[in-house]
């Protein structure tokens, strides 16, 4: 998840490591064209549209999703290495997070752990966050 609280953080990544976020897994849309034939396909579509939602998508079943997710995101993207920023309240996604590791692992991409309160600076400050960051990246080079 991005960083709410110090979108600062960004510039940091780029002028300081030379690293960009490419996607936001639980900001990405998965949308199909909804079909306006008729009404009954109107409805079938938005229905279908509301589980495609970032979160809903990969929360409604077990963590296949969000692997499926992410490992279209480093092919499409061409992705080398993946920062995952674990929010405090997501005690699902604690629990997969060394499953995601090994298929991210699996697939050449390291990957890059960090509890955090995306919104709450208390809980980890973006010193600590860079200071993670950093060091992960010295295991790239």
């Amino acid at each position: 998840m991005s960083i709410f609280f110090d979108f600062s953080f960004y510039d940091w990544m780029d002028r300081d490591l030379g690293m960009s976020q490419i996607i936001d897994i639980f900001n990405h849309f998965f949308f199909d064209q909804v079909s306006t034939k008729n009404i009954d396909e109107m409805f079938l579509g938005l229905a279908k549209k509301w589980h495609e939602y970032p979160m809903i998508r990969q929360s409604q079943s077990f963590i296949d999703q969000m692997i499926d997710d992410y490992v279209w995101a480093i092919k499409e993207f061409k992705i080398d290495c993946a920062i995952l920023t674990e929010h405090i309240g997501c005690k699902a996604l604690a629990a997969t997070t060394q499953i995601l590791k090994e298929v991210l692992r699996d697939e050449g991409v390291p990957m890059c752990n960090i509890e955090i309160d995306v919104g709450d600076k208390r809980f980890t400050s973006i010193d600590s966050v860079k200071h993670e960051i950093t060091e992960f990246v010295k295991t790239m080079l």
